[in-house]
């Protein structure tokens, strides 16, 4: 039975050791596991820092190197599980999850919509690592995200934040996923548009006007005489008060004049029986006298 300390986790430095080797001029030695499961021994001296004058200023108490050699402990971590590793920032791992959606095949528009999400929570905790997002903090973003953009962000935000960790702990020495408990703010009031299309860029909207400008749709005299009074010059549109403008109604297919004296063939075994009962018809003694379902007698009747 193997005694002692246990081992530290893989990529979490130990305690730094400070050696003054010269006045001014200090070593900082610290161990760290890498990915092999061994210990690392991770050295760095006092690095060079000059004066307005160009003269070096010496490191009386050994920040520098402490800092040099700490820096070096968090490379080493990045260096983990191919690049994957919990002391990578958020920003860091919305890159390789987005590259991961990509490699899906994942909508076009749904990566764009992933992306303004991911706008929302760099700008929030993008610097963050990893191990340093908690629960509450991502409790405290989504609220803000409700109050300030409405609840179907929220939502949309939850997703991503919740996928994206949700890849960071297959990959990476996380083991909790802080989204899984996090709960959305309630009562949040929609804001702006609710329902239907979602935002439209520049060049869709001047796509959208230049093609109702251009319009050829024929109008009825109502749209033509709101037209001629509102001085509006686009065809086949009519401005209504309070509504914008609205285009006339297409007429049903049996009443079109194009569609009124349009044969239409019919399959062979359809006219077949058009021709059949059309005999039966023609062949039938006369129904004179006799009230039938036709005049409307029975009350059972319904007609189609």
């Amino acid at each position: 039975m193997r005694r002692g300390r246990p081992p530290r986790p893989l990529g979490v430095p130990g305690k730094p050791m400070l050696t003054e080797i010269s006045p001014g001029h200090w070593k900082a030695r610290i161990y760290i596991r890498d990915t092999s499961g061994r210990r690392r021994d991770v050295t760095r001296f006092s690095p060079i820092k000059l004066n307005a004058q160009g003269r070096p200023l010496p490191d009386r108490t050994g920040q520098r190197a402490l800092d040099a050699v700490m820096a070096a402990a968090v490379d080493v971590r990045v260096d983990l599980d191919d690049e994957l590793s919990d002391s990578m920032t958020v920003k860091q791992l919305w890159g390789h999850y987005r590259d991961h959606l990509v490699a899906l095949g994942r909508a076009e528009g749904t990566i764009s919509r992933y992306d303004e999400a991911a706008k929302t929570f760099d700008a929030a905790f993008g610097g963050r690592r990893l191990f340093e997002v908690t629960t509450a903090t991502v409790e405290a973003f989504l609220k803000e995200v409700g109050h300030a953009r409405g609840p179907s962000n929220m939502r949309t935000a939850r997703n991503v934040l919740s996928g994206m960790f949700r890849f960071a702990c297959s990959r990476t020495p996380l083991e909790v996923n802080p989204v899984r408990e996090a709960k959305m703010a309630e009562n949040v009031e929609a804001k702006g548009r609710t329902g239907g299309a979602g935002d439209l860029t520049v060049d869709q909207l001047r796509f959208i006007l230049s093609s109702v400008r251009t319009s050829q749709t024929p109008v009825s005299a109502q749209a033509v005489q709101g037209r001629t009074q509102s001085g509006h010059t686009g065809q086949g549109l009519h401005p209504t008060h309070g509504r914008g403008l609205l285009r006339r109604r297409r007429p049903r297919r049996r009443h079109h004049p194009l569609r009124r004296d349009r044969a239409t063939p019919l399959p062979d075994v359809r006219a077949g029986v058009v021709r059949h009962r059309l005999r039966r018809r023609d062949t039938a003694p006369s129904r004179q006298g006799r009230p039938g379902r036709r005049q409307g007698t029975d009350p059972g009747h319904r007609r189609r």
